[in-house]
């Protein structure tokens, strides 16, 4: 049994579904003024996220292939949201 990947699909994907929205909300909340401070920032940013916090990020995905899984790989966008 297998299941086309869809060619776009955030909500399969952890880092765009969680990460990037994660960091650049944290990242510009300090308002950074150059290049530098923007990557320091990042760099804060991730090296500052909780275990506790990835781990619940990849239980989520996890469920989010079972969705998909039983339901035949079509869009979960109405069961996730």
């Amino acid at each position: 049994m297998g299941i086309d990947w869809p060619p776009y699909s955030p909500d399969l994907n952890p880092c765009d579904s969680f990460l990037w929205g994660y960091i650049k909300v944290k990242v510009y909340a300090g308002n950074p003024q150059s290049i530098e401070d923007l990557k320091t920032a990042i760099q804060t940013v991730i090296e500052s996220m909780e275990t506790s916090t990835l781990q619940r990020v990849m239980q989520n995905f996890a469920l989010r292939l079972r969705h998909i899984i039983a339901i035949d790989g079509r869009h979960i966008e109405h069961v996730i949201n």
